[in-house]
């Protein structure tokens, strides 16, 4: 799910879905459109890895929490295609993050990708997605968002008129986001309700919720135009990435820094403070054996990969997402078994994680309920979470 703009990796966890790109085509697994909605009983293909319906060949994708967006290599257009009942009424859930207004897409799910317009001149060069919004950077050093922008992750405070059916504003239609002044754009990442865009001085700016102080900052509660991570000032900032409540920034030594909320653990700095997370440092450090070169945020979880190609995961483990052996939550980072290879992509989604080694194997583990692990429907009946990484091979349907 949450990964730098930048990267260009071949699978990606998403919310309840993943995605796994190669020279066939882009393909899903999990409970993300392609006629499904979760009024609907669960069927077998969901458990497999079903093509997405594309117009050209990808460049490159994103996947967020309910929606996915991706790149033609021909077109240099932005494609979006959202999940299920998150589509349904009027102008709600991920529809906006589509670049889709009310008079489009009135019911159901989004089986097909559809293309969000940007400025004619403006080349698309890195995209991320949130739970309900989506970012797009340009060659021309400009960030764009469209979606929902209840809690200021749009980073702009140019949203116009358009609200969903409970009043809060949402903008299907890109535009630039403001407060970034003289600073040029480098990378951009997402957060379930925030926008992050990292500069070329190293700078970390901020927008969306802060009521964790994810921003790296006391106040205020909710960001409404790009800010800088203060507390961040004393770092060179690389890139960073967002779950549910919690902040992943990477500085350019390697180390990853960690903000927001920490109480299961996500945050990978081994305090637990039992509830009381105002006795938490904003900004603390992952505690990781060498420099970081990957890392990714899920919900409530984090994971990352070291420098020699080691994988770490830590925070929740509910459901396994970890591959830790039990339920127990990780304060600390715990190294990921997969059988001595060396990771080269890793992507955590809401309480599942892919993880891609340097020789092409593929390794799932977490919570299985949507399909999101592409193991098939034969072993989704036996078991409902993978606590152990579990590698697969990409069966196509």
């Amino acid at each position: 799910m949450s990964q730098p703009g930048a990267d260009r990796p071949k699978i990606i966890a998403g919310g309840e879905h993943s995605l796994f790109l190669d020279r066939t085509g882009l393909y899903s697994a999990g409970a993300c459109g392609l006629k499904w909605n979760r009024s609907s009983n669960l069927t077998p293909s969901l458990f497999g890895w079903r093509k997405v319906m594309m117009d050209e060949p990808v460049a490159f994708m994103a996947a967020g929490y309910y929606h996915n967006l991706a790149l033609g290599a021909k077109s240099g257009k932005i494609f979006s295609w959202g999940c299920g009942i998150f589509l349904d009424g009027q102008n709600d859930g991920c529809k906006p993050a589509l670049g889709q207004g009310l008079e489009t897409l009135d019911v159901g799910d989004l089986p097909n990708p559809v293309s969000p317009s940007l400025p004619p001149d403006q080349k698309v060069v890195q995209l991320a997605a949130g739970a309900y919004h989506s970012i797009a950077m340009t060659s021309k050093n400009k960030v764009y968002t469209f979606g929902n922008a209840q809690l200021g992750q749009l980073g702009r405070s140019n949203i116009g008129s358009s609200k969903d059916s409970s009043g809060l504003p949402v903008d299907p239609n890109p535009k630039e986001v403001e407060g970034l002044f003289m600073e040029t754009p480098i990378q951009i990442g997402a957060g379930f309700y925030n926008t992050y865009v990292t500069t070329k001085s190293g700078k970390l700016y901020c927008a969306g919720e802060n009521q964790n102080r994810q921003c790296g900052r006391e106040k205020p509660s909710n960001v409404r135009t790009m800010l800088r991570a203060t507390d961040l000032k004393e770092e060179k900032i690389k890139a960073a990435v967002g779950g549910y409540c919690h902040t992943l920034a990477l500085t350019l030594n390697g180390q990853l820094l960690s903000m927001g909320c920490g109480d299961d653990g996500q945050r990978g700095d081994g305090l637990d403070f039992d509830g009381d997370e105002e006795k938490r440092e904003i900004i603390t450090s992952v505690n990781l054996p060498s420099k970081v070169v990957k890392f990714s945020a899920g919900a409530n979880h984090s994971a990352a990969v070291c420098e020699n190609g080691s994988a770490f995961a830590w925070g929740s483990n509910e459901f396994g997402q970890c591959a830790a052996g039990s339920s127990e939550k990780l304060l600390s980072p715990k190294r990921i078994d997969v059988q001595g290879e060396h990771v080269e992509e890793i992507s955590c989604g809401y309480a599942h994680t892919v993880v891609k080694t340097k020789t092409g194997k593929i390794y799932v583990f977490g919570s299985n309920d949507s399909g999101q692990l592409g193991v098939g429907a034969a072993a989704a009946k036996s078991s409902n979470d993978v606590q152990y990484a579990k590698e697969i091979q990409i069966e196509k349907v």
